[in-house]
């Protein structure tokens, strides 16, 4: 996929999968997953206080 969901979807989804959150959040932090993925983990980053 290139492009990203609208951030409404996004949401939905990432709040309706907890388990995949978690270790979402655990790779948004490594280096090597996080920087060519940068515009998806800034979305991440967004939804992580929610």
């Amino acid at each position: 996929m290139k492009t990203l969901k609208p951030r409404a979807e996004f949401k939905t989804a990432f709040m309706s999968m907890p388990h995949k959150r978690e270790m979402m959040m655990r790779e948004r932090q490594d280096a090597a997953t996080g920087k060519p993925h940068a515009e998806f983990y800034a979305d991440v980053n967004a939804l992580a206080g929610s």
